[in-house]
């Protein structure tokens, strides 16, 4: 059987790139929901073609979602693929960036992040279906907010639901040239802070004022002072807005603070931090808010995901591979709703390359074959 899964991907390396660069070249940031909405039905229809039941997940606000099975996943625990087809790209970028290969290295927007990573998927399933594997079920999980942190869907409780009854989930987000494969990753989170104050001409009536820039000032300093590198959380201070002339006391300031914390008792230590020091006021006659925008909780490394590194890791050996090895990630991803759900779960699983996010992202081309074998081999092996 894994003769024929090789040989399946060997035999349609065409399709693969055909199929990446019909991903890429479809708009798909949080501002084109069309765009991202025909990708989950691209995704939809491949899958409903290898014999998947399938559900799309319709939200409003934001790109759709959709979850696929095939094989009895009520009384059998199914093995989870999960990934988005979302990118950070603005509209028009494509135009100047179509996809591209030059000398083993495809470009284009979301070529990492992560499409290659949803072409690995969908291939790494087809192999599988060719194959006649029938060891475990199978579920894909492909959604369409994750840039955004799924602030205007529920894809975080949808993700956590549908993987509850999970054997395994493997996530083929952005592969790594060092070959890292995440076991776990840093959470992170997006909070808005506001002071409302009083206004007053500076000249005239200085002693009115209740100047919210400063109010704010104290509190940045204040948040800023509680991170710990060492035990690996920040407060990060990184957009302020406010006033509106050099002679009027601003009666409105804003801040906008990301978090990044490692576990979930860290995390819920920051939100209370956060909460305390909004709360506590420099300046009499101000008022200071704190609202949570949206955020990923931390992926911990459990011994479950440490276990199924382990498989990965000797597949790879199996299959004379470079040798991976485990990492905590510092970026987040939705690999954390899989472990929380209590899923042995590794991360980093698509095709290498770097520049996440930047013009200048690409994948090793070869690294889409690689990584496509490597998922589909170790999902036998499991």
């Amino acid at each position: 059987m894994k003769q024929q899964v090789l040989d399946y991907i060997d035999q349609n390396r065409d399709e693969m790139l055909a199929l990446w660069e019909e991903l890429v070249n479809v708009e798909s940031a949080k501002d084109q929901i069309p765009g991202i909405d025909s990708l989950i039905s691209k995704v939809e229809a491949i899958l409903q073609n290898e014999g998947f039941h399938t559900r799309i997940i319709h939200y409003e606000k934001t790109g759709n979602a959709v979850v696929a099975e095939f094989g009895d996943v009520e009384t059998k625990k199914p093995i989870i693929f999960i990934g988005h087809v979302d990118t950070v790209f603005p509209k028009g970028f494509l135009h100047d960036h179509p996809f591209q290969i030059r000398d083993g290295k495809a470009y284009g927007p979301g070529i990492l992040d992560m499409k290659g990573g949803v072409a690995s998927i969908l291939y790494a399933v087809k192999a599988l279906r060719a194959a006649q594997f029938s060891n475990y079920p199978l579920k894909v999980i492909i959604v369409g907010d994750e840039e955004d942190a799924h602030t205007n869907s529920d894809a975080k409780s949808m993700i956590l639901e549908e993987a509850r009854n999970g054997a395994y989930a493997f996530n083929t987000e952005t592969g790594n040239l060092d070959n890292s494969l995440s076991i776990g990753r840093a959470g992170g989170a997006i909070y808005e802070l506001e002071v409302r104050g009083v206004a007053s001409h500076t000249g005239i009536d200085w002693k009115k004022g209740r100047n919210a820039i400063i109010e704010l000032s104290h509190k940045m300093i204040a948040i800023d002072s509680e991170s710990n590198h060492d035990a690996g959380y920040t407060y990060n201070v990184t957009i302020t807005e406010g006033g509106t002339a050099p002679n009027t006391c601003p009666d409105y300031a804003k801040a906008t603070i990301g978090t990044r914390c490692q576990t979930a008792a860290q995390q819920d230590m920051m939100h209370h931090t956060l909460k305390k020091i909004s709360e506590k006021q420099f300046i009499d006659g101000t008022e200071t808010s704190l609202t949570y925008i949206g955020g990923f909780d931390p992926m911990e490394a459990t011994d479950g995901n440490r276990r199924l590194f382990e498989a990965i890791r000797t597949t790879a050996e199996e299959l004379q591979m470079e040798e991976p090895h485990a990492v905590t990630s510092q970026g987040s991803s939705d690999s954390a709703y899989t472990t929380l759900a209590g899923v042995p779960t590794v991360c980093s699983l698509g095709p290498v390359g770097e520049g996440n996010h930047t013009p200048h992202e690409y994948a090793v081309v070869e690294s889409l074959f690689e990584r496509c074998k490597l998922l589909a081999v170790s999902v036998l092996n499991v």
